[in-house]
């Protein structure tokens, strides 16, 4: 074999390795960048724009005034009660001296609708008082507090509502142990028929009260912060207590 065509065939192998190597090096390339399109999140822009805590037009029965004693009664009878007014599923364990309501000891559900002072009363009916007990009244004097949480999507990516979580807090004074909430999705609180907020969109939940289950608040505590979490993204503000 003469020496040009050795010369050849070794400039010849040295091509090919440059080619082969410069291939790999770009497939390497091509699956890096695949694997970061595979796994890098988007940065979604959502902010809290308010938190209220307030008594709304009407809420969960707070507090009652007895109106009419009635006659029939059983004491410490848990007694459900039916009403003219908005309000549903107010139930009462009552206090009884010589078959009259006096009072009651617990509000054991305070249901939902009612408004504070309403004129129309709320009639109690007791099981185990043989359909006997009647004419007991009380009136609603006050309800508890709704939350009310209004978010915005102040960035250029649409979300997902349902991948945005609420997380609630409180400290009160100098130096008191942070109590931190349950997360909780917005739309566990939100009614309406969107499935995203878009980008500029505001949406604000129903008014709701706290729930220790859902929220890890009791419905009488005042949570004081509250924060949105969305894949790497958080937001922080106060709550507007009235």
């Amino acid at each position: 074999m003469s020496g040009s065509s050795v010369g050849a065939m070794v400039v010849g192998t040295v091509f090919i390795m440059v080619f082969g190597m410069a291939t790999m090096s770009l497939v390497e390339s091509v699956d890096e960048s695949i694997k970061h399109a595979e796994y890098t999140l988007p940065n979604p822009e959502v902010e809290l724009t308010s938190i209220t805590d307030r008594v709304e037009s009407s809420g969960p029965a707070k507090t009652l005034s007895l109106t009419a004693a009635g006659s029939g009664y059983t004491d410490a009878t848990t007694c459900a009660t039916t009403s003219d007014a908005a309000g549903t599923d107010l139930t009462l364990t009552v206090e009884v001296t010589g078959g009259e309501v006096t009072g009651y000891s617990a509000i054991t559900n305070q249901g939902s609708g009612y408004a504070p002072g309403d004129t129309e009363t709320i009639t109690v009916t007791c099981e185990g008082d043989g359909g006997d007990a009647d004419n007991a009244q009380f009136t609603v004097t006050t309800v508890e507090d709704l939350n009310t949480i209004t978010i915005k999507n102040t960035g250029s990516e649409t979300v997902k509502l349902d991948h945005i979580f609420i997380t609630l807090s409180d400290k009160d004074g100098v130096g008191a142990t942070m109590k931190q909430g349950t997360p909780f999705k917005f739309t566990s609180e939100y009614s309406g028929s969107n499935l995203f907020l878009y980008p500029g969109e505001e949406l604000s939940t129903n008014a709701f009260p706290l729930d220790s289950t859902e929220h890890g608040f009791s419905i009488d505590e005042d949570p004081d912060r509250a924060f949105l979490a969305i894949y790497d993204y958080n937001s922080a503000e106060d709550v507007t207590i009235e």
